[in-house]
């Protein structure tokens, strides 16, 4: 897993970056039901991509045990995901923004 080490580096720090643009902006976000929502879901996607970089750090892992927490990895955020979009949708904001759909 040596070739992934690079990879892991990238992305830990780029998830990083992004944790601090949001919370630049948390007062916005708590003052609006929809876009708490969207950040929550942000910071959740955020969370899988460090631990997706802190797994590929683990030395010596072999990669059926690394398969095994990806997809691990993968249900939680799934299952989170999901939830989060169901409770932003439940809101009664006058803005549409997490009732809106693309496409």
């Amino acid at each position: 897993m040596h070739e992934w080490d690079t990879f892991a580096v990238v992305i830990g720090g780029s998830a990083g970056a992004l944790f601090v643009a949001i919370s630049i902006h948390a007062a916005r976000m708590a003052a609006s039901p929809d876009l708490r929502g969207r950040a929550a879901q942000t910071l959740v996607i955020f969370a899988a991509l460090l631990l997706i970089a802190l797994l590929l750090a683990i030395p010596e892992q072999s990669q059926r045990v690394l398969g095994a927490e990806f997809l691990l990895l993968a249900a939680l955020v799934t299952t989170a995901l999901i939830w989060l979009d169901h409770r932003a949708r439940q809101t009664d904001s006058p803005r549409p923004v997490s009732r809106s759909r693309v496409g």
